[in-house]
């Protein structure tokens, strides 16, 4: 049995509602005596039967608990934090599309708990409920007041401080849809600077965030605004510098946020652009700064940023990337990469904050589940400075029960030719969405293309049959490289059998592999459908159905040319008349990373 000393504050019934989670606890064969005590460090040492662990928070008792787990097996062991951070953070996007459900949700918040994170941003730019404002996140899946007070309530058991993060002046594009909120429409997504209703607005934003969070932290974004004060503001007020115009609307916002008793994160990269931290000292001292980067592999150049941030407000925060956010398929490898780089420089400096975000630009396809071994590895550097094989192994498989290695094979159809890219690349989302005749991407993909997926495929399905409840994630990617592995190079099959007029070859092709990635690809939005469901509210899957849908009927429309050809009725298909061009001559290995499927699904871009 599982014998506990208790030297820590903690209740008996609380330590017991912890053990729950853990099969060692339960298990009527573990013979092992566990003490526990507050410190100045995190640490658990194993020697033996003999368990000490050392607690500086609440959160690190469930990751005390899988760091065990993990290393049962192993008579001595000893983990102690090697670092400064006292905030472990993870952001998830709830803006783009997907709307993370409440249960899978509370199975987030598990799951970072056992990880020893202490604190969870749901990104919202308008899903989230104010009762006076029926319009604000309308049709979009926003989170109930309710349900926010419950996810609230539901953290704080698991040591997790739920922080509400919000946009009080750039990416709001999605309320500007409706009329109500045009008289406070600058340009593009911003919000119309300097407007009273702009600042009730914003308001009532942090109203319903004092109501629903305990925290009194709130992230205001102020990321990208790279167009505010240059629509409608500039011609009601003329010319003002973008600096004047950034200081006195955070002014304003931090003014409103300290009557509600908010202390301000706000993303670093509009201040830096515009030169605003020499007046930093003059706004209210309800602020600090997130410098975010995603993309760099040599910790210098992080260092290099952190060495002007620090220079003016000494509390940063750094975040790094959670890469979810090309498509339906992650980049695990290449996250951890830049992570491990950004995070060198974070733990050199010693900095108190760090977090982990997962965006989801346009679509939100990609699971936040598919990229566990990126949260996992994220963990052990902000508590060891290293995220060690051996580690990295036996927390995923005592956290999931599935193999680390099995969970980085959610990769593959991104990772054609390059595991480890310069640039990001992902082919598995502008080949799934590339039209089959006006192929925009079709220069940039090959026969070999099919057959890697064919590979991919079989890979997967091996891996599957391991990954416990975790199962539905590998069918959607495999489902994902069938249908690829017949439609990858439709484009130029087409295209190739055109230009030396075969006919009958273009017949044969449509009864076969036209055929076939229709089949496929109805197979793939059933099961990616099914996965949606399992994790998100139903708000948002329309953007997938409607780009799937579109490429479906295309399909159709290639089969109905090529019969119409044969039959005489045309003379030509004139699209497959047009050369194929590249789309961009700078490339690695011919591969691209598409961000926005506008730019993949028609010519007509601004149009679709």
């Amino acid at each position: 049995m599982l014998s506990v000393k208790n030297n820590t504050p903690f209740e008996r019934d609380y330590l017991d509602f912890v053990l729950k989670h853990f099969d060692i606890a339960q298990d009527p064969d573990v013979d092992i005596n566990v003490e526990f005590e507050y410190g100045d460090l995190f640490s658990i040492k194993k020697n033996n039967n003999k368990v000490l662990i050392v607690l500086t928070n609440l959160a690190q008792l469930f990751f005390a608990f899988n760091i065990l787990s993990a290393d049962f097996n192993k008579q001595i062991f000893e983990y102690v934090k090697t670092t400064a951070h006292k905030t472990i953070g993870f952001m998830l996007d709830c803006s783009r599309s997907a709307v993370l459900n409440v249960k899978k949700c509370k199975e987030l918040i598990v799951l970072l708990a056992k990880l020893g994170y202490n604190a969870l941003e749901l990104y919202t730019e308008d899903t989230y409920e104010i009762p006076s404002e029926p319009y604000f996140g309308h049709l979009r899946g926003r989170y109930t007041q309710k349900e926010l007070k419950e996810l609230d309530a539901f953290a704080k058991n698991y040591g997790i401080e739920l922080i509400p993060c919000i946009q009080t002046l750039s990416h709001l594009d999605n309320i500007f849809l409706w009329p109500e909120y045009w008289g406070i429409h600058d340009i593009w997504d911003c919000l119309l600077i300097g407007d009273d209703k702009s600042y009730e607005l914003i308001d009532k934003m942090f109203q319903s965030a004092a109501e629903c969070f305990s925290s009194r932290t709130i992230h205001i974004g102020l990321d990208e605004a790279y167009y505010a004060g240059r629509g409608v503001y500039l011609n009601k007020n003329g010319y003002i510098d973008k600096k004047t115009l950034l200081l006195d609307h955070l002014e304003k916002v931090l003014l409103i946020a300290k009557k509600y008793g908010f202390v301000c994160k706000v993303y670093s990269d509009m201040l830096t652009r515009h030169g605003c931290y020499d007046k930093m000292a003059t706004l209210p001292d309800n602020v600090n700064i997130v410098y975010w980067d995603y993309y760099k592999t040599d910790k210098r150049s992080y260092h290099k940023k952190l060495d002007k941030l620090q220079g003016l407000l000494p509390d940063v925060e750094f975040r790094a990337g959670d890469w979810k956010w090309l498509g339906n398929t992650p980049m695990n490898r290449y996250g951890m990469r830049r992570t491990r780089a950004g995070m060198l420089a974070a733990n050199e400096r010693k900095l108190t904050a760090v977090s982990l975000s997962a965006w989801g630009d346009n679509g939100n396809e990609c699971s936040v589940f598919a990229t566990i071994p990126q949260i996992i590895y994220f963990s052990m550097l902000a508590y060891f400075g290293e995220a060690k094989n051996e580690l990295l192994k036996n927390v995923s498989k005592a956290l999931t029960n599935v193999d680390f290695s099995d969970f980085m094979k959610l990769d593959l159809a991104n990772t054609y030719k390059l595991k480890n890219p310069k640039l990001p690349v992902n082919p598995a989302k502008y080949l799934l969405l590339n039209d089959p005749l006006c192929g925009i991407m079709d220069g940039h993909v090959d026969k070999n293309y099919n057959e890697y997926y064919r590979k991919c495929a079989r890979t997967l399905k091996s891996a599957k049959k391991r990954a416990d409840k975790w199962a539905y994630l590998f069918d959607e990617q495999i489902a994902l490289c069938e249908y690829l592995a017949v439609k990858a190079n439709m484009g130029n099959d087409l295209y190739e059998l055109y230009q030396k007029n075969d006919i009958a070859g273009l017949v044969e092709y449509s009864k076969t592999n036209v055929r076939a990635a229709l089949k496929r690809l109805d197979r793939f939005i059933s099961i990616y459908r099914k996965a949606w469901y399992i994790e998100n509210k139903t708000f948002g899957f329309d953007v997938s159905e409607n780009r799937l849908g579109g490429q479906k009927q295309r399909l159709i429309e290639v089969q109905k040319r090529i019969e119409e050809l044969a039959e005489g009725k045309i003379d030509r298909i004139e699209e497959l008349e047009q050369p194929k061009l590249l789309y961009d001559k700078n490339n690695e290995e011919g591969l691209l990373y598409i961000h926005n499927s506008k730019y993949v699904i028609s010519p007509f871009f601004p149009v679709v």
